[in-house]
């Protein structure tokens, strides 16, 4: 059952898209939530939920709603993130300029590299919008960000490290730690620096932070600036 807040957030997904949002369980599901948008052949919003993480049903479904949010702020200029395949090619050699930019590589470490590089803001800045405006859903947040931050530090494993390109491997726990950073100033905690501390990473998160921070909060814009 959704809660009065997440019922209003659901609401505003409506008044802006103009499609409705339903949500479905899914043990098969391999995350604890995602979101299949809207389209001209299925005109609804459907965002799935395993089962497992109910206990935090209510944010997520908040939290998948607030991010298209963030992507229609401005429904005449939905951002569209299309990097071209020379422009993909052209990064990795400019980020690892020692590794060959085949087709395989570029899928292994670059596109996975973008996809956190559009999706860590947007993540952030639906956050903060349901921090300040539905504090009911905060102790469900503590929750998701707790479990997410161990997902995400995972790439402070020596094996993940030894794995990887510097070049990709710097940038990645860069935004890792730039979100761990927003966490702790938002909620008052440390827990999530400890690990990027440790390692020697928060110099670089916080080089990221201030330059999120420096974009205006109340512009359409915003996620498209940001990244």
């Amino acid at each position: 059952m959704r809660s009065a807040d997440v019922e209003r957030i659901v609401a505003l997904v409506k008044e802006k898209t103009g499609c409705p949002v339903t949500t479905s369980f899914q043990d098969s599901l391999d995350d604890h939530s995602r979101m299949q948008a809207a389209s001209s052949a299925a005109p609804v919003h459907l965002v799935l939920l395993n089962p497992a993480y109910s206990r935090m049903s209510n944010y997520l479904v908040a939290m998948q709603c607030a991010m298209i949010l963030v992507k229609w702020a401005d429904p005449t200029r939905i951002p569209d993130f299309g990097f071209t395949a020379a422009g993909i090619q052209s990064l990795a050699r400019k980020i690892c300029p020692d590794m060959p930019a085949t087709d395989e590589f570029i899928a292994r470490f670059i596109r996975p590299l973008l996809l956190q590089l559009v999706s860590e803001p947007s993540q952030i800045m639906a956050a903060e919008w349901l921090r300040k405006e539905f504090p009911g859903l905060r102790d469900e947040q503590r929750l998701y960000v707790a479990m997410d931050m161990r997902q995400v530090s995972g790439v402070l494993a020596p094996q993940v490290k030894d794995a990887s390109p510097k070049g990709v491997y710097d940038r990645s726990v860069a935004m890792g730690a730039a979100y761990a950073l927003w966490w702790a100033g938002a909620d008052g905690s440390r827990i999530a620096l400890l690990p990027y501390e440790a390692a020697g990473h928060l110099k670089k998160g916080q080089e990221l932070l201030d330059a999120f921070n420096s974009v205006p909060a109340d512009g359409a814009a915003r996620w498209p600036k940001v990244v």
